[in-house]
């Protein structure tokens, strides 16, 4: 592996661990930091919501923990 290649690869590890753990410890407050992991125009979509921009993502969290207050996310596996 070339020292390029090695450092893409740390900097990806990085930044996967970096979205681990913002979603294990998702709250309402933690939201504010959700431009950490989102870019401003990503696009967001599950079963229930496809929306797109940093305000409208938020949204649908907000709205999570308004109607289910005690949700989480668990990791159950490391990504390579």
């Amino acid at each position: 592996m070339s020292k390029e290649e090695d450092t893409k690869a740390r900097d990806r590890a990085l930044a996967l661990s970096n979205i681990k753990q913002f979603f294990e410890t998702l709250s309402p407050k933690s939201l504010e930091h959700i431009a950490s992991i989102y870019a401003a125009e990503a696009h967001f979509k599950d079963p229930f919501h496809s929306v797109q921009g940093l305000k409208a993502i938020r949204g649908v969290f907000e709205h999570m923990f308004n109607i289910q207050p005690h949700s989480r996310f668990g990791c159950y596996r490391d990504w390579e």
